[in-house]
């Protein structure tokens, strides 16, 4: 209920008047239930006025993250404009930020469809084989993953196909993230990518195997 983080009638008055009340009140008890302070919630419904307002929502609807930032630059210069604001340099940011929270809660965030990256065919049956046959977690599964992602962006850009990918290659993938700040762990992590040398060369078709991930 509001009335758990909202005392004045006034302000109770303005919510219980604006579109999308039930809608708001959920979220926000969602919020408090996950032991948030009382102050979060109260700091958001009065940003969630805003965003109602200048969405124009009157129900709910999807809504993109360009929409979202007009919004909030307009926000921005309405508190400038205004003589009572005492603050206004994070107007724009906490808009955005409310916004994007409440609307994702209710699965209402338009995101912007990502580009399928190259070799995500492959990806996906490195994850088939690490979860059926190696037997791996879900974490590690995850975590291995994101790391072998890292390497086929980082090949995509050189090569064509997977099919030329060598030893060498992962060698110089690794010796780039190692100068670049990834800690002994990420690296050590990601030598999962490469077999022992000798395995390589006693073995071609782990070669096949890599250009197949």
């Amino acid at each position: 209920m509001l009335d758990a983080f909202l005392e004045h009638p006034f302000f109770l008055n303005r919510h219980r008047q604006a579109p999308l009340l039930k809608e708001r009140v959920s979220f926000l008890n969602h919020l408090q239930q996950r032991g948030t302070s009382r102050k979060a919630p109260r700091n958001l419904s009065a940003e969630l006025l805003q965003v109602v307002r200048l969405l124009k929502l009157t129900k709910m609807r999807d809504v993109s993250l360009e929409e979202i930032e007009r919004a909030a630059r307009c926000w921005a210069r309405q508190q400038r404009a205004n003589p009572k604001a005492h603050s206004y340099g994070n107007s724009a940011s906490s808009f955005i930020y409310a916004a994007k929270k409440w609307l994702r809660s209710h699965g209402r965030l338009k995101l912007p469809s990502v580009p399928p990256m190259r070799f995500a065919d492959q990806l996906s049956g490195f994850a088939r084989y690490m979860t059926e046959e190696q037997g791996l977690s879900p974490y590690s599964v995850r975590s291995h993953c994101w790391k072998t992602s890292k390497f086929l962006e980082w090949f995509g850009e050189r090569h064509r196909s997977l099919a030329t990918a060598r030893i060498e290659d992962v060698d110089a993938f690794l010796a780039m993230k190692g100068a670049s700040g990834w800690n002994r762990t990420s690296v050590s992590c990601e030598t999962k990518l490469r077999q022992p040398r000798k395995r390589w060369r006693d073995n071609p078709d782990l070669l096949k195997f890599l250009a197949q991930l």
